[in-house]
């Protein structure tokens, strides 16, 4: 399955980013496709992050994801994920 990704980087209620496609790559799981999703989202916040911080403005971002074992495996690793994620090559779709 193909999943889509989607990205929106806001400042307040104010949107400044937003980003949309389609996954390259095909997953098993939503868990999966949505690790790839926050993956695609992390140099768009680490950029903003940076260019904000040169600016002279120190951020707090945190990245949101509705997905509870996605949630869980970024939170206490791959021992606390269940036997469907051990087929998962972290290199996988990530550039």
């Amino acid at each position: 399955m193909r999943g889509q990704s989607g990205t929106v980087l806001m400042a307040g209620y104010c949107v400044f980013l937003f980003r949309s496609n389609k996954q390259k790559v095909n997953t098993r799981s939503s868990t999966e496709t949505e690790l790839i999703a926050v993956d695609d989202a992390l140099p768009n916040v680490q950029w903003v992050r940076s260019f904000m911080r040169e600016q002279g403005y120190d951020l707090d971002m945190e990245i949101k994801v509705d997905n509870q074992s996605t949630i869980l495996l970024m939170k206490n690793g791959r021992l606390s994920s269940g036997k469907r994620m051990k087929h998962f090559d972290i290199n996988k779709g990530f550039d």
